[in-house]
Parts: structure tokens; sequence; C-alpha cells
């Protein structure tokens, strides 16, 4: 930051503007040398529309721009080394909902602080700003120049006026001391806290400026100590570092795993050297106490990569290795019994295995007594669990339908697997519930003597459709499980939970047995078709592909038909970035997507990482909405040819048309799984 006196001592008037930026036309152009004017230099002026649409673009959003303006003192004679080129974009908020302005201010504010710190733009050696400023407000200033019309709104005056120096000191002081006191006292606050106290300290500040404004002029005491502030860096500060203050907060929200025991007490802390041990490397996890038997819980959603009960595996005995999301994997040693497999999903909060490590326990390795070797990973190194674990956090337990025949469920599956019944028929016993319909079809699936079993190529399959919904209105399925005909892991570990739960052979397949029992209980609890009937389906259309539900909310959100021409041409448009693999971005866009705090830049030309597939789709529909899509959006409302979309000039400028055209040769293309 620069001294106070250096900036202040910068405040002077200049007999012109400044003559890189501005230009006078001769007597010849003007035919009235009393009545020139300053222009903007034509090249100047080229390249700031260029970069306002750019800015504007990066909105991901259909705005009414009224005028596009320069103003502050680059455009006024009290300019200096210090000035930036101040570009504000003339909003009417009347186009917004009223209850929403203050939404779309914080929302123009952030898209200028991301694209300001992104872009770097200098003309002259002076910074280009770009600002979201209220259509109302254009005539404050002094100087202001619209550069969409190339003309003068209010022109620059060189006003004889005497600078208070030490008083312009005096009071940027007061503000600093203001704007660093409230961020020191909103380090590990609530992220709510910390927005409504900035946009307090801001609001008092804008309104600290435009009265002075009004007042006093491009030369008043509040100007000119706003300027102070905004040359010092402390007008950035005050927008860059609450951002900081959020993010640290949230990371360490989505960082947090529960803890994999009720009670949590260090016995031995990460990265200790532990003496008469066989080792005197740091130690790699963390002991925490436990005796023997005691339950075991998973940090969070995952996937068993390793459960090993055979062998001391290095020492760790019993093990059982589970990845999450964001690169961690928590590795638990000398368990004594491991309740899950490898390849299986589970649950945050879900009892995942017994500790152990006692002299005469199984899967002991080389422990010395009971307790739990905790171990966490994450993206490939070891890090102390303690930094990242909260409290225990059971998993929700499933409210399972309850059955009259609870005491003899285990009788009848006896009876069952018997010989003399394994050709029992069925359909004597829907006699008694002929008003369900979807015994019926679970008759036809027995019947056909199938099995049922998890598909790696997600192909859709009605039984399957019918067996999800029979076991989500059974009470084996939460809230999240989709109900979309494709046997994949989830619906694997739900089949696995109804085979443990009635004493069935828990594989994760359904065979001819298992649909007679799951048959059996819809009987004994007495459900009625209504239940089935009102469950919602995930889309899945005549393709019979999971994926296009990624097509048809694309389609969805931007009002267009779900048509085959149009998922022939997302299909082949997503097809045609072969170099991509960024993270949860299936159609390689750029868009900064501020609802997403872990988006990363996944290449130089700005091509991102998404944290999860929905923020990479909302990204996608934000991109399709800007202007300069406007052809392809169109062209899929009123549900042009596929051919006919690919037309579009701006897939010509991107440089993809030629590859989206040859792919659409292929007439019999239809929508496959994407890759990421």
């Amino acid at each position: 930051m620069e001294s106070l006196n250096k900036v202040v001592s910068s405040f002077n008037i200049q007999d012109n503007l400044h003559p890189k930026i501005w230009y006078l036309p001769n007597e010849k152009h003007m035919g009235d040398p009393e009545g020139q004017k300053y222009k903007l230099n034509p090249k100047v002026r080229k390249n700031l529309l260029e970069i306002a649409y750019q800015f504007i673009d990066s909105f991901g959003l259909d705005v009414v721009i009224d005028d596009i303006i320069i103003t502050g003192s680059i455009a006024n004679y009290n300019w200096s080394k210090y000035s930036d080129i101040d570009v504000h974009i003339l909003v009417d908020y009347n186009q917004f909902n009223p209850k929403l302005k203050d939404t779309y201010v914080e929302y123009f504010d952030m898209k200028k602080i991301i694209f300001n710190e992104k872009r770097n733009v200098k003309l002259f050696d002076f910074d280009v700003e770009l600002f979201v400023e209220d259509a109302d407000a254009k005539g404050i200033s002094d100087g202001v120049y619209s550069l969409m019309n190339d003309e003068w709104l209010k022109e620059p005056s060189k006003k004889k006026t005497t600078i208070n120096k030490s008083e312009i000191i005096k009071n940027s002081k007061k503000w600093m001391r203001i704007i660093d006191t409230l961020l020191k006292h909103l380090e590990g606050e609530s992220p709510e806290t910390i927005i409504n106290n900035v946009k307090k300290i801001k609001t008092k500040l804008k309104k600290y400026r435009i009265d002075g404004l009004k007042g006093s002029g491009e030369l008043g005491l509040e100007n000119l100590v706003f300027k102070v502030l905004r040359r010092n860096g402390y007008i950035q500060k005050l927008y860059s570092e609450p951002i900081k203050l959020i993010d640290n907060k949230l990371s360490l929200k989505e960082a947090e795993l529960s803890s994999p025991l009720e009670t949590t007490i260090v016995g031995s802390k990460f990265g200790a050297v532990r003496p008469g041990l066989d080792t005197k490397k740091p130690h790699s996890g963390v002991d925490l106490k436990a005796s023997t038997g005691t339950p075991i819980y998973s940090p969070d959603n995952g996937l068993v990569v390793k459960s090993d009960m055979v062998g001391n595996n290095g020492g760790c005995g019993g093990s059982l290795f589970i990845k999450h999301k964001d690169g961690f994997e928590s590795r638990f040693c000398h368990c004594s019994d491991i309740l899950v497999k490898v390849g299986d999903s589970v649950k945050k909060g879900q009892k995942v295995a017994l500790s152990g490590g006692g002299k005469n326990d199984r899967g002991r390795g080389f422990s010395t007594g009971a307790h739990l070797h905790y171990t966490l990973v994450k993206d490939g190194v070891l890090v102390d669990p303690m930094n990242f674990i909260g409290s225990f956090t059971p998993m929700k337990a499933l409210t399972k339908m309850t059955t009259s025949v609870d005491g003899t469920i285990k009788k009848i599956m006896t009876i069952l697997k018997k010989p003399e019944y394994k050709d029992v028929e069925l359909e004597k016993l829907k006699e008694k519930k002929k008003d369900i319909k979807i015994l019926e079809d679970l008759t036809k699936i027995i019947n056909e003597k199938k099995e049922l079993k998890f598909s790696r190529n997600n192909s859709f399959d009605e039984s399957v459709l019918i067996i999800q919904k029979i076991l989500k209105v059974l009470g084996y399925a939460d809230d999240d499980f989709k109900i979309n005909g494709i046997y994949d892991l989830n619906t694997q570990q739900v089949v696995k939970e109804f085979q443990t739960d009635n004493d069935l052979s828990s594989t994760g397949t359904l065979n001819t047995e298992d649909l007679k029992v799951i048959y059996f209980l819809v009987l004994a609890n007495e459900l009625q078709q209504a239940e089935f009937d009102k469950i919602e389906l995930d889309k899945v259309d005549e393709f019979s592909n999971p994926d296009l539900l990624i097509y048809q909310e694309i389609l969805t959100n931007l009002g267009a038909p779900i048509s085959k021409e149009n998922l022939r041409f997302l299909y082949a448009l997503r097809n045609s970035f072969t170099d991509t693999k960024a993270k949860n971005n299936p159609f390689n866009v750029k868009f900064n997507l501020i609802e997403d705090p872990k988006m990363t830049d996944y290449n130089k030309t700005e091509t991102k990482n998404y944290s999860s597939p929905e923020f990479g789709i909302k990204a996608t529909i934000k991109t399709l909405k800007q202007p300069r899509y406007k052809c392809i959006v169109d062209s899929l409302k009123i549900q042009e040819t596929a051919d006919g979309i690919a037309r579009c000039e701006i897939l010509q400028n991107i440089g993809i048309q030629d590859e989206i055209l040859e792919l659409l040769k292929n007439e019999n293309l239809i929508p496959i799984k994407i890759s990421n």
C-alpha cells in the first residue's frame, strides 16, 4: 500500500484531460474552435467496449443494459498516476424483482471482484476497473462519457477549489481503522454474520461518498477520502478479505468428518514417536481409546476399498479402508470384526467394524492393547485426523414397514427353500390382494427365473424399476434413493440391506427365492397399490440411459422440448470436446459459478472443474443463456433439426462446428454415457 501522504499529494488539477485517453479534434473537424470538446481515443473506446461486453457475458444473466460509461478522475481534470479507468455498466434495477435487489447488488459486486482480479486489464498503465451501477446514479460524477454513444453525458470542468490534505488524511485513517477493526472481529464468525456486518459498512461508506459527490463534487472531501481508500487498497480489502474469511469458515465445514467412535479420546497423537515399539517412525495416525468390540462408524459416505481380516497387513491386522469424497480415505487397523465388504457403498455414521487390538483378539496385528488406530489420508498424503473429525454422527435410521409376521418370517423363508415348495404357485396367494397390480408384475419376474444384479453398462430394466419401488415402500431405501430402473451400486446396497435384514445371503444379487420373500413382505404388510403409484420416478426416456437426465435438465431449464433431434445435438456438442477431462464439466464451459466455492480452473483457457455434477449442469445452463448462444437456444426451442442447430455461427467461431456436423452424419446417433 502507498503512503497516505504520497496518495493525497496526487490530488491536483491538471491543465488537460489525459492525452493518451482523450484528444481535441482540430478546427476543421469541429467547425468552431470555441466549441471544441474532448473526444475519447477511438482505440481506447473499442477496447473498453470489448472488455465491458466480456464482463457482461460473465454475468450469466439476461440483463438489459442502459449504457456503458467511463467516469471518475480519468474522465476529469484531477487525474493522476493513481487513477483507474472506471467503466460502469448502467443497469436499471427495476427490471428485477424489488425483493431481490440486494441479492443482485451482491451478485454483481462478486462478479466485479472475480472479473477484475482474473483479467487485470491495463490501458497505458492504467488499471481498467469494471463496475455495475444503478442507472439512476449516472449523473453524480463531474465527468461522464457514454462509451455506447461516444458522447459526453456530463462534461468535466476545471473547478477552483482548495484541497485540505490534512483533513483528507484524518478522515482516511478513520475509515481505515473502521475497516481493520471490523475484519479483525469477524474472524471465526458465521458466513451470515460476516456478510451482514460487511454489508453495513459498505452501505455506510457508499452513502458517505454519494452524499459528498452531491454536495461538493469530485474534489469534495468525501470523494477524495474514498479515492484514498481505493488507491491505498482498502476498498479492495473490504471486498476480498470477507470472502477469505467466509471461505475459511466454509472450508472447515466441508472438510469436517464424523468421529468414527461415539466418544473420541486420543491415546497416542498423530506424528508422535513412540519409544519401545518396533519402529521409531512418526505415528501414521491416531490411537483412539476403545475396548474390544466397540462399534466403528464410517466418518462419511464412501466406498470400501479394503476389507481384510487375514494376515498382519504390515502390523495393521484387521484392516478396513474406506474412500470418501474430496480425496479423503479412512483407514482402520486392529479390527476384531469387519461388517462390510470391498465394493460396498457405506453411509456417514454407518457401523462398519468392531475395534480390537487386545492380546487374544482376532485381527490384532502389531497392537499392544485394545484401541482403534485411525489413519486419514488426504489426496494421497497422511494428515492428522483430529484436524478434520468432529462429533459422532449416527446414520439416519431407515424406517422399515412393520409386519404382522415378523416372528414367523424366518419360517416362511425356510418353507420356500424346501424342494417341495420351489414351484409354489404364487398366483393363489395373489388372490388375497387382487387390487395390488405391482404383484402381477412381480409374479412375471419370478416366473422368468432370472437374476437381477448390478449392471456396469447402466442399462434400463423394467424389472429393476418394479423392485426399486417395492423396496422403497418397504423402507429399505432412504429419501435420496433414485427410482430409475438402473441396477446401480446404490440399488445393490439397498438389496444387501434387504437380504441382511431377512437372513438371506447378502450377495447384492436378487434370485428367485429372494423375489418370493419380497412378494410375501408385500402381502404381510397389507400394502396398497396407491403407495406404489405415488412414488416419483427419475426421468428416463426411450433411449434407456440414465445420463439423459443431464440433457433433459438442460433442455427443461432452457424451455426447450426433450426431442430426439435436441438430444442428438447435445450429444454431438458434448462429444466435440474430445480433449477435455475437466471434472464435472461435461460441456467444457468456462462459467464462473459463484455458488460453487470449490470451483477451480482446469486449464489455462479457464475451463472449469466443478465440485459436483449439479454445479456442472447449472454452469452449462447459465452459459447457454448468455446472448452469444441465442441462436442455439432458439433453435432448440423450435425443435430445429440437429444439423440445423449445428449451423449456428457461434459454433463455427468456437471452432467445433465441423466436428459436430461430422458426428451428426450418423443417423443412428443417440446419447450415450458421459465420461465424467
